[in-house]
């Protein structure tokens, strides 16, 4: 009886905050209808455009000014705006067409972060042998960005699996999860330091970092939700929120067993933090990757040229031909507010990505 009251309850919350509670999707369409009525905020026609309640509007005006407060605030008096300790930004790399999307939260974050750690693995998650190859890369990134890098070499030799052989891929995932906690043995965290964790696709806009450190509570992560972009620089997904990377204390992470993964737990951050540029590779670079990631043993199959050029061509999800994949193609200067505005400086790195109009704006 009371088990049923409490899913009940539990239920009639979740109901209630979908209707009432904007979703970060819902403060984003605000923003932009702000953005495209020159920063006019009529609360009843956006409602009426957007198709949500006043409220809703209302609330995300709030939450869009909050933002704006917090950044202001950390340009006057970035000392005392930024939380005690430490902030790091960890993500990992492992091949060279990653770099590009580095650079990009190096510029992102280079106002906000003391270090920038970046991971190599000396075995991919398949378990396969590695070399290390970051360096050779280093001189391509610009000189104002490297001071804060911190290059970890992580062996992981005694650490995974070799699944080359069983496709096993619960020990894939496994492997994955040793690589993400691997910068903790090269690092001395404190309790009070911050990590913002992210792949290396997924992209943190810089006017979000201030918002991080005001939401940010130790006993609870900050999951991060992104645009979640597929194929192409240009190519949005509709109607999908990637939620992955999370902003923690490192404390919450220190006292609790392995695996931290660092990833998909937390509180939801109300707005939009960025972007996921997944899968922007040539066919070539996708049948790499599906040899050596973690879900090779699901999607391994499809490494076929003829498979994945019929995909990015067609737009279409061969992952899984069942769920919804509508693609909207952008106009990154006409769709600006969805860019973090380090792409526009590192917009030659993905000439191959984008429509050769756009290349030439």
């Amino acid at each position: 009886m009371l088990k049923a009251l409490y899913h009940n309850i539990k239920t009639l919350k979740s109901l209630a905050m979908r209707h009432l509670v904007a979703s970060p999707e819902e403060a984003f369409g605000v923003e932009k209808y702000c953005a495209q009525h020159s920063g006019q905020q009529k609360i009843v026609s956006c409602a009426a455009s957007l198709e949500i309640s006043f409220f809703k509007v209302w609330q995300s005006l709030r939450r869009l000014s909050f933002l704006q407060r917090c950044g202001a605030a950390a340009e006057r008096t970035p000392s005392v705006a930024r939380p005690y300790g430490k902030v790091y930004f960890k993500t990992t790399f492992y091949a060279p067409q990653e770099l590009p999307f580095i650079k990009m939260n190096l510029l992102e974050s280079l106002p906000y972060v003391d270090t920038f750690i970046i991971v190599e693995g000396n075995r991919t998650h398949v378990g396969a042998p590695h070399e290390f190859i970051f360096e050779k890369f280093i001189p391509n990134i610009p000189q104002n960005l490297r001071q804060k890098i911190l290059y970890i070499k992580a062996d992981l030799a005694n650490e995974v699996v070799d699944c080359t052989e069983s496709r096993d891929g619960s020990q894939m995932h496994e492997n994955e999860n040793v690589l993400w906690d691997s910068f903790e043995n090269y690092v001395d965290l404190r309790d009070e330091d911050i990590v913002i964790a992210a792949d290396a696709d997924e992209v943190i806009y810089r006017k979000i970092y201030p918002l991080i450190f005001a939401l940010l509570r130790p006993d609870a992560p900050l999951l991060l939700p992104l645009h979640q972009f597929f194929y192409r620089m240009n190519y949005l997904w509709r109607d999908e929120t990637f939620w992955a990377p999370t902003a923690a204390y490192a404390g919450y992470y220190k006292h609790r067993p392995h695996p931290h993964k660092w990833r998909y737990e937390g509180r939801r951050l109300p707005l939009m933090a960025g972007c996921h540029f997944s899968w922007q590779l040539t066919v070539d670079q996708m049948l790499f990757k599906l040899k050596t990631y973690a879900h090779n043993d699901i999607y391994g199959h499809l490494a076929d040229q003829k498979i994945l050029q019929d995909a990015i061509d067609n737009k279409t999800y061969p992952f899984e031909p069942e769920r919804p994949f509508v693609i909207e193609e952008l106009n990154p200067d006409k769709d600006r507010i969805y860019y973090p505005e380090s792409f526009f400086t590192f917009r030659s790195d993905f000439a191959h990505l984008l429509p050769v109009s756009s290349c030439e704006t």
